[in-house]
């Protein structure tokens, strides 16, 4: 049976997979370009058409019969950060890929909200959120509302606030919400891979089908140009997420652990997101990966790079699709090195490999 907090996230849910994608498709839209345009400019680039999934490629396929009504917040976010140059959308008042600020209110600062929030939401590993988290994303969601409705000229009673107001106090039963939080499961399809325990704690890691279709593709050999293999984001529940602990895993940027491989690019304070390049000899087969990955987390942990909050943390591995080169802080471009850690994972630990 569902609980105060599965209802919560449902409603939230329902914000971000109705809502948002309609904001993003409207904002798309308003660039004068037709859903035939944009088919045209994706479809000829197989750089970057090729190496999308098969079900976002089907999706921009229907471009040409539905216009840009099958679109979701995800796919159009991809397509405007590939062809930013052509500005589909105005960017951000930073960069994009970087989370806004509270005084940031343009256009792609609310894009960029949507984004995050969209990504937490499919990434999580619970389908939970705390009444303080509901409130507040509630709060944000009827800002951006504000501001698009304004943009768009839309009639206040017909507008994005209006929607968003009444997903939060709409009536909504233990089944449909069971239903709407099993969608938002199917998105990234997480499944817990290994579970390390140690001293009492646990650390369980979770991979997203995102991360499963790249290393079935790399096993199998095909698509060489995908060899290089795309950004991964670590996403960290479970540890301290303050100022203090983000500064001291910044310290990694720019640093490959030579023993598994794994390069950070970029550190986010979204729980904790890390993003990461991870040498294609480890994405060969998902043990491989783990094994990296648990290296990984045996430097996080000798560094001292996190504090526990409990007795469990849970990492997922995905995709960072979105991720945009220029996002990498400027200040570490001067200080990439390498160091070499002996070989170990925590010592002496017990793990569970799940099939």
């Amino acid at each position: 049976m569902a609980t105060q907090d599965n209802l919560r996230c449902a409603r939230c849910c329902m914000v971000v997979f109705e809502v948002f994608s309609d904001i993003m498709q409207a904002l798309l839209a308003r660039r004068g370009l037709t859903a035939q345009d944009i088919y045209d400019i994706v479809t000829n680039d197989p750089k970057f058409f090729n190496k999308l999934r098969d079900q976002e490629q089907a999706t921009l396929r229907t471009l040409r019969s539905d216009g840009f009504s099958k679109l979701d917040a995800s796919i159009i976010y991809k397509v405007v950060l590939r062809y930013k140059h052509k500005a589909l959308i105005p960017g951000p008042t930073l960069q994009w890929g970087v989370p806004p600020k509270s005084q940031h209110i343009d256009i792609g600062d609310d894009v960029e909200r949507i984004r995050f929030a969209r990504n937490e939401f499919a990434h999580k590993t619970n389908a939970e959120t705390s009444e303080y988290d509901f409130e507040k994303f509630f709060k944000d969601f009827l800002d951006v509302g504000h501001r698009i409705d304004k943009l768009l000229n839309k009639n206040p009673s017909l507008g994005y606030v209006r929607r968003i107001k009444d997903l939060k106090t709409t009536k909504l039963d233990t089944e449909t919400a069971e239903t709407i939080l099993e969608q938002r499961q199917e998105i990234e399809q997480l499944k817990q891979e290994l579970l390390i325990k140690e001293n009492k704690k646990e650390v369980a890691i979770f991979i997203g089908l995102s991360v499963e279709e790249v290393v079935k593709k790399i096993s199998e050999g095909r698509n060489p140009e995908d060899i290089n293999s795309p950004p991964f984001k670590f996403t960290l529940e479970g540890v301290v997420d303050s100022e203090e602990q983000l500064n001291m895993l910044k310290q990694m940027i720019g640093v490959t652990d030579l023993e598994s491989n794994i390069l950070v690019r970029s550190v986010q304070k979204q729980c904790i997101e890390l993003i990461v390049e991870i040498n294609s000899t480890y994405l060969k087969s998902k043990k491989l990966l783990l094994e990296a990955v648990t290296h990984f987390f045996h430097l996080l942990t000798k560094k001292k790079a996190f504090k526990w909050q409990g007795d469990k943390i849970i990492i997922v591995i995905t995709i960072a699709e979105d991720f945009e080169e220029q996002t990498l802080l400027e200040e570490k471009q001067d200080n990439m090195f390498s160091i070499e850690e002996e070989a170990g994972y925590f010592g002496n630990f017990n793990s569970t490999l799940f099939n």
